[in-house]
């Protein structure tokens, strides 16, 4: 997918566990990207990958996931500020085969609703956006 301006494509994701809790990742304090922050689970696309391929990838690597492409929503293409030139292909994906393995790379975060997650303070704007389409699609309550 293109798009004016992007140099770089990410992928980033909000999970519903298999048991129903909404799960997200606490950056590190001292993290040189977004530190001290919840963010969504993803990363950069890797060059010859699709937007869902670098999604399964970085759900390996970060929980050891396996992530199924027909248990996932496509939310949409954003932009985020302190991504220069890039774009974030946004997920929200139910992990109902419980499938992930661990945590490998920020603390898990768990939550029961998408009000819980909203009234954090200090949440990435992807993260924001990525909630507020789950809500508006009627994927998380």
């Amino acid at each position: 997918m293109a798009f004016s301006g992007a140099t770089r494509y990410f992928a980033g994701c909000l999970i519903k566990t298999h048991d129903g809790r909404l799960l997200l990742q606490q950056r590190g304090k001292h993290w040189d990207r977004f530190p001290d922050t919840l963010a969504s689970f993803g990363g950069q696309i890797d060059a010859g990958e699709s937007y869902l391929e670098g999604m399964a990838r970085e759900l390996a690597e970060e929980l050891g996931a396996k992530f199924s492409e027909d248990q996932a929503v496509y939310l949409g293409a954003i932009s985020k500020a302190g991504l220069d030139n890039a774009l974030i292909h946004a997920f929200w994906w139910h992990d109902q085969a419980n499938s992930i393995s661990g945590c490998y790379e920020g603390e898990p975060a768990y939550f029961n609703d998408a009000a819980a997650i909203l009234a954090q303070h200090n949440i990435t704007a992807d993260v924001y956006w990525i909630v507020k389409q789950c809500l508006s699609k009627g994927l998380i309550d």
